[in-house]
């Protein structure tokens, strides 16, 4: 009896990134540095990920002996960048901090206000030049 060929499914850079662990764009960087191997049909096409590119990957990459020690010998409790800050006191005086805020002598008013409007919104000239200026010019003469 003659076997039959197993159709083997390549994998979408969505699903070999959810397989190794990373996102999409780190895939893409691993293949464009080479450190990754794929299939392109294209040029500037999808990528294609084969089950022995990722196994040869994650063999060659996998963590050295050396680190896991360490990284199992690592204490979050030791971390003093982690330590919660306690919440600041609540003021006992439910008034405003500052008091008032700075004034201009000289003005009299406080500081950062710009100077009241003169004209009123509607007093303004209109920056259309008016019917003259589109009437032909006099005759010369």
């Amino acid at each position: 009896m003659a076997e039959t060929p197993t159709v083997v499914r390549a994998l979408s850079t969505k699903e070999a990134a959810a397989r190794l662990g990373v996102t999409t764009y780190t895939v893409n960087e691993w293949c464009r540095l080479g450190l990754l191997g794929f299939r392109q049909d294209t040029p500037g096409g999808r990528r294609h990920f084969s089950e022995g590119d990722l196994a040869a990957y994650e063999a060659a990459h996998h963590a050295a002996p050396v680190a896991q020690p360490l990284a199992d010998s690592y204490s979050p409790g030791h971390d003093r960048r982690r330590i919660p800050k306690a919440p600041p006191l609540a003021r006992v005086d439910a008034s405003r901090a500052g008091g008032d805020p700075p004034s201009d002598d000289k003005h009299g008013r406080s500081v950062g206000t710009g100077s009241p409007r003169r004209k009123p919104l509607g007093a303004a000239r209109p920056l259309a030049p008016g019917a003259r200026a589109w009437r032909d010019p006099p005759p010369e003469g």
